[in-house]
């Protein structure tokens, strides 16, 4: 059978860690296959890559599916193999006596490149987008925020290209809303190793999170054609680093845990009027105010020492 060459369009090489070729046969010869073997080689770099087996697949029989692995050896780093590869096929028939032989006859490889987890590639990469969701976490949860109308402030976003391509980044936050609208802000042709700061106005906007103990992330990558061969790996990224600058709000709802904050200890010393040092007082009262303006049920531990200067 001549060889079926196997071509990935614009790639030099890739390092594959997982992935592979599944193929399987189906026999339309009028005579069974006592075996079959399938060869898949490497003719950029000249050597095998893998090979697998099948046998007495009868007559109008389909073979179980079998896997040509791109890492065989199953290494961590993984395994290089260039985007030119051959596959080649021989096969041996059982023996049969006054066998007719169809024109339509025919052996049928059904072949399916399977996902491929790759850790470094090197070609010409056509554009590309990839999409991602996320979400973080909060520190503390026992401040929820439920909802939130900004009256005034900006964040701050700082975006590093580390992957050697130019990228169109597009970053939404669907808690972060105007008029209905969730805040999505972007960056345009954002070239190899570059940072860029953007700010962005987020006065009018309403802060609602479909869970207060999270924010939500999504965002969008869109990469530009290359020109020229570029490799990438798959340790790169793109680093986005948010600053909220000082924001106002004007209405804040949401849920407070028994929480606790610390004080400033406040002493403050009464004396009393000039000519009344030497009088002795069997009993005194000391009236105390507390004004909250936080808006929430709270409890305060409100400590009076008395001191008498005698």
């Amino acid at each position: 059978i001549p060889p079926i060459a196997l071509d990935l369009p614009n790639i030099t090489s890739i390092k594959v860690v997982e992935g592979g070729i599944q193929v399987q046969i189906t026999n339309g010869f009028p005579v069974g296959l006592a075996s079959l073997q399938i060869v898949l080689r490497d003719l950029g770099n000249n050597q095998l890559v893998d090979e697998i087996q099948f046998t007495n697949i009868g007559v109008g029989e389909t073979s179980e599916p079998d896997v040509l692995e791109f890492n065989p050896d199953g290494l961590a780093e993984g395994d290089v193999v260039s985007g030119s590869m051959e596959l080649t096929v021989t096969a041996t028939t059982e023996a049969g006596n006054d066998i007719e032989l169809d024109p339509e006859a025919a052996l049928v490889l059904n072949v399916d490149l399977l996902r491929l987890i790759l850790i470094e590639m090197t070609g010409i990469i056509p554009q590309q987008e990839f999409q991602d969701n996320q979400v973080l976490t909060f520190p503390d949860d026992r401040i929820q925020v439920t909802t939130a109308a900004i009256s005034a402030g900006s964040l701050t976003l700082e975006v590093t290209n580390e992957i050697p391509v130019i990228m169109s980044v597009m970053l939404r936050l669907p808690d972060l809303t105007e008029n209905g609208v969730a805040a999505e802000f972007r960056i345009d042709e954002l070239s190899t190793d570059e940072s860029t700061t953007v700010t962005f106005p987020l006065a009018n906007h309403i802060y609602e999170p479909e869970d207060p103990r999270f924010i939500r992330i999504e965002y969008t990558a869109r990469t530009f054609p290359s020109d020229r061969e570029v490799t990438i790996r798959s340790q790169g990224r793109i680093g986005v680093i948010a600053r909220p600058q000082r924001l106002e709000f004007s209405n804040v709802t949401g849920i407070l845990d028994n929480l606790t904050l610390p004080i400033d200890q406040v002493s403050r010393t009464v004396d009393f009027p000039s000519g009344l040092d030497n009088i002795s007082l069997d009993q005194t009262f000391l009236n105390v105010v507390i004004t909250s303006a936080v808006g929430v049920k709270s409890f305060i531990d409100l400590i009076i020492e008395g001191v008498n200067s005698f």
